[in-house]
């Protein structure tokens, strides 16, 4: 019996681990989103179903209209308390691309986990409120109207304050809260931006670097070449322009090499059998090797934070 080995899972590219971060941060602000909008459609309709039950006094069917409200409550809490206990999930999966990325802040989905338990809660209680107006309360007439029924009792005016309340801190502190977390993800996000645009630009200055060493080395042996034979004058200049054009004025090796170049030059053209160019070879080696290093140098620092 043979047992086929499994294939390891392919290392996701840098690439990938942002496509999949920005993702991890729209799906979070979409689901406070939609979080806000669950709260303000359930608590306007409750209030509205409360208040026309409270307005219609004299129909006794009327009551069985708080049923909607009482199932929405728990149903919403169930779908709630649900999407909080998965919220661990998403958040460790967002929390180890950010690790493998190297950043340093990542929405935090504990937000989203407070306030799906919050807007639970909130929601059983005024569920539980509802069956004991439907179960244990006459429906009496409206406050000002006692000819219709009598006037509101004190049970129910302390109820409809408390559905009332409930509602608007329940907006409110979802509005505020949405809002925190909404900015703290686009902080996240925007650092995230940052961050891969510097990543980039390293990345860019690697690509010059090797290409001016590439254009440098194949200058300098392209000099070295003319002492071989007989020279080209004009190859000569031409090779002796391009690596002084490629080095930096400022570079600690460039008079030296720029008088090299020239006792080079001047043996070329003279015919000098003598010249020996060990000393011209030996800085054009230790000038591409130090360059060399400082790349290496570069492409590792951009390894290890990808």
């Amino acid at each position: 019996m043979s047992v086929m080995a499994t294939a390891p899972n392919p290392v996701p590219t840098p690439e990938l681990l942002w496509r999949q971060y920005h993702l991890q941060v729209d799906l979070y602000k979409t689901y406070l989103k939609l979080l806000l909008k669950f709260n303000v459609f359930y608590y306007a309709a409750t209030g509205a179903i409360v208040s026309y039950y409270f307005s219609k006094p004299d129909i006794p069917l009327m009551k069985y209209s708080l049923w909607f409200p009482i199932l929405m409550s728990i149903g919403f809490a169930i779908l709630f308390i649900y999407g909080a206990s998965q919220t661990h999930v998403v958040r460790q999966e967002l929390f180890d691309i950010r690790d493998k990325l190297g950043l340093d802040t990542a929405p935090e989905y504990r937000v989203l986990y407070i306030f799906l338990w919050i807007s639970s809660i909130l929601m059983l209680i005024a569920a539980m409120g509802l069956l004991v107006m439907l179960f244990d309360m006459k429906v009496a007439a409206p406050l000002l109207s006692p000819g219709k029924g009598g006037p509101m009792t004190n049970a129910e005016i302390v109820f409809a304050v408390i559905v009332g309340a409930i509602s608007a801190i329940g907006l409110i502190w979802g509005s505020k809260l949405t809002s925190l977390a909404s900015d703290r993800a686009a902080r996240s996000a925007r650092d995230a931006m940052e961050h891969q645009t510097k990543l980039n630009a390293k990345a860019k200055v690697a690509e010059f670097r090797q290409a001016w060493i590439n254009n440098l080395r194949d200058a300098m042996a392209k000099l070295m070449r003319q002492g071989l034979g007989a020279p080209a004058e004009s190859d000569v200049i031409e090779a002796t322009a391009k690596i002084q054009l490629l080095m930096n004025k400022k570079d600690e090796r460039y008079p030296e090499l720029t008088k090299l170049l020239k006792e080079y030059v001047v043996a070329m053209k003279s015919g000098d059998q003598q010249y020996n160019s060990s000393k011209l070879l030996e800085l054009c080696q230790d000038i591409l090797k130090n360059e060399w290093e400082v790349l290496k140098k570069e492409l590792l620092e951009l390894k290890s934070v990808n």
